[in-house]
């Protein structure tokens, strides 16, 4: 049944179309049933009986009207007109799959960015390291003052009449930071040939942690390290990070160990914290390549 006017109906597929257009009246000749799936999104409706006066035109103005005379109800946004057809729901299919397609790159570009941004980051901490002065020396003396004051107010002490075991303390206080990256490089088997010959049961005695680092330090370093105290092939990351030790030292002895600087002899415990901040250190600073390995011993 096609009802005459303005705008024509077709029961074969309940699809209504504006043909007033004569643009669109060559739409007619497409295969309505192909149109229904792709542009219209119609809802059934029970027909009442016809009117005997319907009206001649039916456009997506009155979808009321359409439905009143037992045609069908379009629902508004994929309504077929001779004004065009409204594609939205292609346009929301489209950016759907634009998305999708489009992840895989988003997560490749972004993997790529943070890569290459942390090759600049690393690379750029390492030139910056290695613009620092070579190591050459750090002595215990240089922080007695320091960890005298701070033992004496520990301890009710009177800087005046300090016992030998008070003195002997407080080196080990002042000698801390340096007794513990030497253990470290004596436990990696870095340490200086120096060591091996003139102290070699010392140094395996630090292996064995049978003897504390300070002690070795204070007995066998005079309080005093120096390139000799390390090897060839660690030398050069003592050179670019030696600096910066003294400042992770002092943030892992405030942040982890909750410790006051220079008030607190070595112990094997508070190595063990030490040596990991010194490993991720080297690691760091071999920049990917195979770190040396540590001695739980």
């Amino acid at each position: 049944m096609v009802r005459s006017g303005a705008g024509s109906i077709s029961t074969s597929s309940d699809i209504y179309v504006d043909d007033s257009n004569p643009k669109f009246a060559a739409a007619c000749d497409v295969p309505q049933k192909a149109l229904w799936g792709v542009f219209a999104s119609p809802v059934r409706q029970n027909r009442p009986a016809a009117s005997a006066n319907p009206p001649q035109t039916y456009t997506k103005d009155h979808p009321s009207a359409a439905a009143n005379y037992g045609l069908i109800e379009f629902r508004p946004t994929y309504i077929i007109t001779g004004r065009g057809i409204d594609i939205r729901r292609e346009k929301v299919i489209f950016v759907i799959i634009t998305i999708v397609l489009m992840n895989p790159l988003i997560y490749i570009s972004t993997i790529a960015i943070a890569c290459i941004a942390a090759i600049i980051g690393v690379m750029s901490a390492k030139t910056q390291t290695n613009k620092t002065e070579p190591f050459s020396a750090d002595k215990a003396e240089w922080y007695y003052d320091s960890a005298m004051q701070v033992y004496c107010e520990a301890n009710g002490k009177n800087p005046e009449s300090l016992s030998e075991a008070d003195d002997y303390a407080i080196w080990s206080n002042a000698s801390n930071h340096c007794a513990m990256i030497l253990t470290w490089v004596i436990m990696n088997g870095n340490r200086g040939n120096i060591h091996l010959k003139e102290e070699p049961d010392a140094v395996e005695k630090i292996k064995n942690r049978e003897m504390s680092g300070t002690d070795f330090f204070i007995k066998y370093c005079d309080c005093k390290l120096y390139r000799e105290d390390f090897a060839d092939a660690i030398l050069p990351f003592i050179d670019a990070y030696y600096d910066k030790y003294l400042e992770d030292y002092e943030d892992v002895t405030t942040k982890q160990l909750n410790k006051v600087l220079y008030s607190f002899p070595f112990s094997w415990a508070d190595y063990d914290v030490y040596a990991k901040a010194l490993y991720k250190a080297y690691r760091r600073w071999k920049f990917w390549a195979k770190p040396i390995k540590l001695n739980n011993k």
